[in-house]
């Protein structure tokens, strides 16, 4: 059986799946410290449980400043950035299985959304 969606009512179930999946309520964030331990938003790490224990490292947020150097691959990462990272695999694999690539556009939305923080690329481990 062959089954028709409309890409609006793919959009709203991925983003509901995201929605579900997370409890945005719970997640927290580190910013990473600069190299005199000040706070920057360079690097923003979210995060379910306790940060310091490695709990449920969900993704981090790379801002362009955060790479530093001449090197192509800095150069390539500060063309692509604020790049948001997944490290939750489970997460990354589930979305990937179910809803190939299309999930990323969507995962952008939801989390310029809830995090106010802009993003240009989504990127995974």
């Amino acid at each position: 059986m062959k089954v028709i969606i409309t890409e609006d009512r793919l959009y709203d179930a991925i983003y509901k799946f995201i929605d579900g999946y997370y409890d945005k309520d719970n997640i927290n964030y580190y910013y990473h410290p600069d190299d005199d331990g000040n706070d920057t938003d360079t690097a923003i790490m979210y995060y379910l449980g306790d940060y310091e224990m490695g709990d449920n490292d969900l993704f981090h947020l790379y801002n362009r400043e955060y790479w530093v150097g001449d090197s192509p691959h800095a150069n390539l990462r500060r063309e692509s950035s604020p790049i948001l990272m997944i490290y939750d695999e489970d997460f990354s694999d589930r979305l990937s299985g179910l809803f190939g690539d299309k999930w990323k556009p969507v995962l952008k939305d939801w989390f310029e959304t809830n995090f106010d923080y802009k993003v240009k690329t989504i990127d995974h481990y």
